[in-house]
């Protein structure tokens, strides 16, 4: 088993830290290991390696977000990482991006129902946050794709329908901006019901991963 100093020139009071990767003990060099996020960043080393990525981080029995870019622990004694493979990472990053397009289209079709009860700046408003949240889309999207292409291949999804319905948003967005600019509520509503609501339908069904 790997042992780790991790403070302290004192080593009769150095405090000693055991590293995990899925569950087996793993040999890291013990002079750069007084940080944790030195020992995260040898852990994703390891397992790039193998084609995986971490997935989870305990320090201590702690669950650590590994969103944040910033870890600094004064004293840990085990560190526990597991890992995924690419493909489950595009498997789970499917199914969330699919739940959030379901709520895109749910959010769209409420919204077409308020436009004809609202402002025009009220109705702007809130044209122009779906349209972020559905670019937010596209770009997890996106980032599904290039991982795709260089990693694995997720055969739960038809890849090439999603490029090619994707590839019909900018039209969409063309055809959003004239909508507004015509300023005509009964318009905008057709558009968002009739037009933004089921592309984005049609985006969800497509990420429905398959059994």
């Amino acid at each position: 088993m790997f042992i780790v100093n991790c403070e302290s020139e004192d080593k009769e009071s150095v405090p000693m830290a055991r590293v995990l990767l899925d569950g087996e003990p793993v040999a890291l060099p013990g002079k750069s290991m007084r940080k944790l996020s030195t020992v995260r960043a040898q852990l994703e080393l390891l397992a790039l390696r193998k084609d995986r990525i971490l997935a989870s981080l305990m320090v201590d029995g702690v669950p650590v977000d590994l969103q944040h870019t910033s870890l600094e622990w004064q004293r840990f004694q085990e560190v526990e990482a597991r890992t995924i493979s690419f493909g489950e990472l595009g498997v789970s990053m499917i199914t969330s991006v699919h739940r959030e397009a379901l709520l895109t289209m749910e959010r769209i079709q409420q919204a077409g129902s308020q436009v004809l009860i609202n402002d025009w700046p009220a109705v702007c408003r809130l044209v122009r946050r779906l349209e972020s949240e559905t670019r937010t889309l596209l770009l997890v999207i996106g980032f599904i794709d290039e991982l795709c292409s260089e990693h694995v291949a997720i055969d739960r999804v038809d890849v090439q329908s999603i490029r090619e319905h994707i590839d019909g948003m900018e039209a969409l967005r063309n055809r959003l901006n004239t909508v507004m600019e015509h300023r005509d509520a009964e318009e905008l509503t057709d558009f968002l019901m009739l037009s933004m609501a089921p592309w984005v339908g049609r985006l969800a069904e497509l990420l429905h991963p398959s059994k």
